[in-house]
């Protein structure tokens, strides 16, 4: 055997015997050598990009947190203010939402006025108005605020709008009124003061101070006391009450008068009116009534309001179903 050829065999040899790694795994380089499981490659490779990924998390900058939306906040006393949903509500304020402003300002709400029906207000205008403030961002809503009020009438009160009032020439009270505030100081002849309502005074021959006023020690002091008159108030009768197909309105008077009925709904509408001619002696007035008639005066509770001259009467009928 020559020299050259043993030497290539001597290196071959030492070739096939050399061993490398891959990554962390051994490889042989040797024939008799098996191959590496896919499985291992696979799971080598996964621990590499994940290794690469942490690495590009923790060289990202921070994100620093977005700040909250804020709105327009209506405060107590129509105070208006950008705040946060839950910084609004944490100062007892009404969120009007996200992105709204106050210029113009939102903080308006449904306020009940005294003289019956619902107007858009702030709460200082609302208060200013003497009316009922139902919160702020809060609609006008038909059930929200009665639609009328207390009317003083000389017989006492009726519940009627502000319209409705001053047609009968009443004095309306509002949604908060009282009856008795339709009374007043009443000077009689005899010096004596009674707290009474107009059309009893007169009744009486008294002279009336009007309503609100009190009885006090100087309330008949120059009051003008006329003596009792002979003419005497008009009376009204009403029949069938409750009533289901007609209803009959006797007025009796001691003079010619000539004036005005009204059947006034609980909600202070007129339903039904007519001119009255009355006396001396009694006229007799029918209407129909009722769901079945077609009249405009359905099933419900109705006030009689009678208007003769300076005089009124006023009684109270129910229209059966």
């Amino acid at each position: 055997m020559g020299v050259g050829t043993m030497e290539s065999k001597i290196r071959d040899r030492s070739f096939r015997s050399q061993s490398f790694s891959l990554g962390s795994l051994p490889f042989v380089a040797d024939r008799s050598s098996r191959p590496v499981e896919p499985s291992i490659l696979v799971h080598t490779s996964l621990l590499m990009l994940t290794g690469v990924l942490l690495v590009l998390i923790a060289s990202a900058p921070a994100r620093s947190a977005s700040p909250p939306a804020t709105g327009a906040c209506c405060l107590p006393g129509d105070t208006c203010l950008l705040l946060g949903d839950f910084e609004c509500d944490a100062q007892g304020g009404e969120f009007a939402g996200e992105g709204t402003t106050c210029d113009p300002t939102p903080c308006f709400g449904a306020c009940c006025v005294p003289t019956g029906g619902c107007e858009m207000y702030s709460e200082l205008e609302c208060f200013s108005q003497e009316g009922e403030f139902s919160g702020y961002l809060e609609d006008c809503v038909p059930e929200l605020c009665p639609e009328g009020g207390l009317c003083c009438v000389p017989e006492g009160c009726w519940w009627l709008t502000y319209d409705a009032c001053r047609d009968v020439d009443g004095e309306p009270l509002g949604v908060e009124g009282a009856c008795q505030w339709c009374r007043g100081a009443c000077c009689l002849a005899d010096g004596t003061c009674l707290e009474l309502f107009e059309a009893d005074c007169d009744a009486a021959g008294g002279a009336f101070e009007g309503i609100l006023t009190d009885c006090g020690p100087e309330s008949c002091a120059s009051a003008d006391v006329h003596e009792p008159s002979a003419r005497v108030a008009p009376t009204l009768s009403i029949f069938p009450n409750p009533a289901s197909s007609e209803v009959t309105f006797m007025i009796s008077s001691q003079s010619s008068r000539r004036g005005r009925l009204r059947l006034v709904d609980t909600s202070g509408r007129i339903a039904w009116s007519c001119t009255v001619d009355a006396g001396p002696g009694v006229q007799e007035i029918t209407t129909p009534v009722g769901n079945d008639s077609g009249s405009p005066v359905p099933a419900g509770v109705y006030y009689v309001l009678v208007s003769l001259g300076d005089a009124q009467v006023a009684g109270r009928f129910v229209v059966s179903r």
